[in-house]
């Protein structure tokens, strides 16, 4: 009992102390008895200001994924605004959502060139396979070299462009349609160029041919549909 009280009162009596020191003494006093409590209280603040952060960031439906393959600029470039302004963010004034709550998503981390970044290739193939098994990817642009990855012999992982557009569509860009051959001669419609289309070229895109392509396990087929009209007939 008699440890208890004499505990109390040196509490007591620190309390006091510390009501007749200066402003600068009390900081001081602080710092040298509370600096462990005190880091302490800041870690726990980062660590939910992260998980936070993270939440946020997170917390949106995806309306579309763009896989971009073989595009030599980075997303780290400087020029990272050209892609979301003009790829993302005037596609998702289009369709009128506000680009948090929903939104389209421009992903150029990918490279599937062998003889020029192998480690980048594999990671990439790698990382491209995993989610269009998981049905996250919605849309291809790339290259020949990055269509061509994703066509075998008799099949391809793309729609082909005849069963999911009407004939008129077809017609009127038929100029920009590319074709698979597959090993018996078949030809088969399965991306547009997008090269000379406006908002290519205001975005920048330097993968050449530019290249679009819907793949076949897409759970957002209309809005990937969508998405090709609005830069094809985005004069």
């Amino acid at each position: 009992m008699s440890n208890k009280l004499d505990l109390k009162q040196e509490i007591k009596a620190e309390k006091g102390k510390f009501k007749t020191l200066s402003f600068g003494a009390k900081i001081t006093y602080i710092k040298d008895y509370y600096w462990m409590h005190i880091l302490a209280v800041i870690i726990l603040c980062i660590i939910v200001y992260a998980i936070f952060v993270t939440y946020q960031s997170k917390n949106f439906n995806t309306v579309l994924y763009c896989a971009m393959v073989n595009n030599a600029q980075s997303v780290w470039d400087e020029d990272i605004d050209s892609y979301e302004q003009v790829l993302s963010r005037s596609f998702e004034e289009h369709l009128g959502i506000d680009g948090e709550n929903d939104r389209v998503i421009i992903d150029n981390n990918y490279i599937l060139n062998y003889d020029k970044d192998a480690e980048m290739s594999v990671y990439s193939a790698e990382s491209l396979v995993a989610m269009i098994y998981g049905a996250g990817i919605d849309i291809l642009i790339g290259d020949n070299l990055s269509l061509d990855y994703f066509c075998e012999d008799d099949s391809t992982f793309f729609y082909e462009l005849d069963e999911i557009f009407d004939e008129a569509f077809l017609e009127k860009h038929q100029e920009k349609i590319v074709y698979h051959i597959y090993a018996d001669g078949t030809k088969v419609p399965v991306a547009f160029n997008i090269g000379s289309c406006s908002l290519s070229k205001e975005a920048g895109l330097t993968v050449n041919p530019a290249l679009i392509s819907i793949f076949s396990n897409t759970t957002r087929l209309d809005t990937a549909m969508e998405y090709i009209r609005f830069i094809l007939e985005e004069e």
